[in-house]
Order: structure tokens, then sequence, then C-alpha cells
């Protein structure tokens, strides 16, 4: 879980604090009054208990006179995250079932309306896989698309505010690099999303025509 180990000597922090302050008034002690520091950064991904435990082992190592460490905002901000993706995940499942849904209104309107076509269909011998089979494709066009344009926006999303949050985590002193979405999952996520939707319209436009003999 460590991300980096930084040794600051007492003089490189002496130095430091004379030119953020400005004040002569540190030249005039006789001695350097701060310590050795040993600055280590952990990953965004460690867990708040995780960063207890080490910094409690840190305390019982030799020649180590005090270990500070700041976990409350580390608890914030894991709590922030999972919310976050508990939102997100929530509200993707709620998208995927909006349009399941709105793909079987459409094979049900279409069946509606398309009654007499379907009825000659079924009088020339078609059986039921290929009366089904323009709606699955339509399910599948519709499906794939939506998640190919939510695709596309998350990635624009990403890039566009990929800055802004890693120097927001930087305030933090966490090392976040925003990465784009990889392409394989991209793909996979559309012919996902496209075989879920022919096999509803399939399922929906087989069971609208039981349903109608």
């Amino acid at each position: 879980i460590v991300e980096r180990v930084e040794w600051i000597t007492r003089e490189a922090a002496f130095k430091s604090l004379a030119q953020r302050t400005g004040s002569t008034a540190l030249g005039e002690l006789k001695s350097n009054p701060l310590p050795d520091v040993l600055v280590v950064s952990l990953r965004a991904s460690a867990e708040p208990d995780s960063v207890e435990t080490m910094a409690n082992e840190l305390r019982g190592l030799p020649r180590v006179e005090s270990v500070a460490s700041d976990t409350g905002w580390h608890r914030k901000l894991a709590a922030l995250l999972r919310t976050a993706a508990t939102a997100g995940l929530f509200g993707a499942g709620m998208a995927v079932a909006l349009l399941v849904l709105i793909v079987l209104g459409a094979v049900q309107l279409q069946l509606a309306t398309s009654r007499d076509d379907l009825r000659v269909l079924q009088l020339v011998g078609a059986d039921d896989r290929f009366i089904t089979r323009p709606f699955a494709y339509a399910g599948a066009l519709t499906l794939g698309c939506g998640a190919g344009l939510a695709a596309g926006l998350t990635a624009g999303a990403l890039a566009a505010l990929g800055p802004q949050l890693e120097e927001l985590a930087s305030i933090y002193g966490v090392q976040l690099a925003v990465q784009a979405l990889p392409a394989a999952w991209l793909a996979a996520t559309v012919a996902g999303a496209a075989a879920v939707g022919g096999a509803t319209a399939a399922l929906g436009a087989r069971w609208a025509l039981r349903s109608a003999r």
C-alpha cells in the first residue's frame, strides 16, 4: 500500500521553513530544532484501518520519536468514494432498467400496430424465430448505441475532469492518475448491452406473439 517514501533531513526542513516564512529570526537560532522526517505516502486505495495499523507499527520502530498520521480526512474521502460508487452503480442500474423497459415497450407497440402483417407472415408459414428476428436486431442496436453513447460521454468526462481531480487529490497528498477507459472494456460493454437488448426484444416479441394467439 506504500506509494513512495521521502526522506527529509533536518537541514532541508529548516531551509524550506525559512523560505516559506521569510523570517530572519530563524537565522538567529543557535541550533536547528527540527528533526529528520520520513514521509510515507500511501496509495489512495489504502483502507483507514491499514493506515492506522502502519502508523502503530512505525511508532514501535527504534529511533522513532513520533508518528503523525491524519486518518480523519482519509476516512471521509473513503466514505465519499464509496457513496459515489454506490450512487453510480444505482444510477447505471436504473438506466439499464429504463432502457430495457423502453425496448419492451417499443416491441409491444410495434407488434400491436403490425398485427395484420404478422397474421400474413403466420399464414405463409413464417415461424416465431423469423418474426422476432427484426425486433431482436432493433433491440440490440438500441441498447448497443445507448451503451456506446454512455461510454463516449464517460470517456469525455474523464478527459475533461481528470486534471481537476488530480489537483484535488494532490491537495490531500494523494497521487491520483486519471486514465482513459480501456478500449477492450468499452467494446465489451457495448457488446454486452447489444446482447442484452437483442435477447430482451426477442423474448418480449415471443411473449407478445403467444399472448396474441
